[in-house]
Order: structure tokens, then C-alpha cells, then sequence
């Protein structure tokens, strides 16, 4: 499995780890899992983990067209933890702060 996901049902958080390489396809797949995910426990802050990655195969086009997709999984700094270490240009639909996107 080019993923793992684990869930932590006392803060409500579900953990996305990425395995050595990123690809469209596990891309795909991470975003169907995590909305059956939600579907049947709920919303729920996610962390999504990439720093076990080590090779990405997936092509700049279909990244800038991802990237302007429904997130499955997007929340600001506040909403998460302040210990991110990138954040994105987008806004989190529950407070409007900025996201976070863990690495």
C-alpha cells in the first residue's frame, strides 16, 4: 500500500503516512480512502505525512489542476498545531486562516 492511515479517536485526527513514493496514482487513491473515511466517522482534522517520500512521479500539470480541487483534508495552523513546517496559499473553510500542510 503506497499509504497508511491511522486515526486518533480521543483528539479526533486522522494520520495520512506516505510510503518512499508519491504517485498519481496514491494520490488518488489516498483522496477516495480519506472521503470513505469521513463519510463514516465524521469530519476530522487530518495530518498528511511525507517525510518518508523519496521519489515523486507525478506530472506538474495534473498537481497545479489538484491543487485547485475540494481538499479532503485542510485545516489553518490554529485548527491543527503550530508546528507546521510549510503552509499553503489557501484558507481553511472553518476559520479562514491560512492551511497547513504537513511535511
Amino acid at each position: 500500500m503506497p499509504f497508511e492511515m491511522l486515526f486518533d479517536r480521543d483528539h479526533k485526527v486522522l494520520l495520512v503516512r506516505f510510503g518512499r513514493a508519491l504517485t498519481r496514482q496514491a494520490l488518488e487513491s489516498m483522496v477516495q480512502a480519506a472521503r470513505q473515511f469521513v463519510a463514516v466517522h465524521g469530519n476530522c482534522d487530518g495530518i498528511v505525512d511525507f517525510s518518508a517520500v523519496e521519489k515523486i512521479d507525478i506530472d506538474v500539470a495534473y498537481l497545479r489542476a489538484y491543487g485547485g480541487s475540494p481538499r479532503v483534508m485542510a485545516a489553518c495552523t490554529a485548527c491543527i498545531n503550530r508546528t507546521a513546517r510549510a503552509r499553503s496559499p489557501w484558507w481553511c473553510a472553518t476559520c479562514r486562516r491560512p492551511t497547513t500542510f504537513w511535511a
